[in-house]
């Protein structure tokens, strides 16, 4: 049976540190394979256990009794191991395993379980990929899901309703006496009024221009200010709870208020004016929860 493919992929494996992958690999081709040099070499680097790498290196000196480098590997291994003195003939290159060049630079795992021996090269196959798929999504780096911006709803009707009381303030101020003391008061409330309405027009443009909600996979951000000082990051693993609060007014305009609640905080984050407030607050627990889903399997 040919399992070059089998030796070569455990050869990758173990390279790129899935020892368990490399030995799943490596022990399938060399059962299938007993004459496979390569594939007992390389599995006897995948072991931790001394004893088995020791195994795996006599299978090589059985089937070529000059190998040099499983030689070398049972002399730094087996106290008084003598290779073979006979010369060695010329050989093509050999790639060596890592645990002939340095064997005390091995990291120590604890002992890998076994394989089935009725494990197929299909299930070999299609474990490589999903290992690898998940290797990849480990690899990623933070991803955007979404950045808003508050919604400028709610200033625009504060600053109707000012307006309102200003246009009624002016009627009251040109059908009345200027002396009068209503007079008086109304021009003092129409003075307030546009004080107020400038304060509003530009706290709506603040916010609108400077306040920024932003989710990745990884955080929730609230920046206030251009500052980058002013940048709020929260790990989605510290927010216990989220839900979405809306007025009369938001229900209609699909605005609102997102409440975060954030451990060990006391007081809850209050991310303001969120357009479409129930869609985003739904997309941050999904998020949360693929987050903590990730944490509690991250092998899977």
């Amino acid at each position: 049976m040919d399992t070059s493919d089998l030796t070569q992929k455990g050869i990758d494996a173990l390279k790129a540190g899935d020892l368990e992958l490399a030995r799943k690999f490596l022990d399938y081709a060399a059962r299938h394979n007993p004459e496979d040099v390569q594939a007992w070499l390389w599995l006897a680097g995948a072991t931790t256990n001394t004893q088995e790498r020791i195994e795996y290196l006599q299978k090589v000196i059985d089937i070529d009794p000059y190998n040099k480098v499983a030689a070398k590997g049972l002399m730094h291994l087996v106290d008084g191991f003598t290779p073979p003195v006979q010369e060695i003939p010329t050989q093509a290159p050999v790639h060596v395993p890592p645990f002939v060049i340095e064997p005390e630079d091995v990291p120590v795992l604890p002992p890998l379980p076994k394989p089935s021996q009725h494990v197929s090269a299909f299930e070999l196959e299609s474990h490589a990929k999903k290992r690898q798929q998940k290797l990849q999504q480990d690899r990623q780096q933070e991803r955007l899901v979404f950045q808003l911006r508050p919604s400028i709803i709610p200033g625009v009707f504060g600053i109707f309703w000012i307006m309102v009381f200003l246009v009624l303030a002016a009627s009251f101020i040109i059908y009345t006496e200027l002396n009068s003391t209503a007079t008086i008061g109304a021009m003092i409330l129409f003075f307030i009024l546009v004080v107020l309405m400038f304060a509003s027009i530009l706290l709506t443009l603040f916010r609108r221009i400077f306040y920024a909600y932003t989710l990745t996979t990884h955080n929730l951000s609230v920046q206030t200010s251009a500052s980058d000082d002013s940048m709020l990051s929260i790990p989605l693993m510290d927010i216990q709870s989220v839900h979405c609060r809306q007025s009369v007014l938001g229900k209609i305009f699909q605005y609102g208020n997102i409440i975060v609640g954030v451990h060990p905080q006391a007081v809850d984050l209050i991310l303001k004016s969120v357009p479409e407030c129930k869609k985003h607050c739904k997309l941050i627990q999904q998020i949360i929860q693929k987050a903590h889903r990730n944490a509690e399997s991250p092998g899977e």
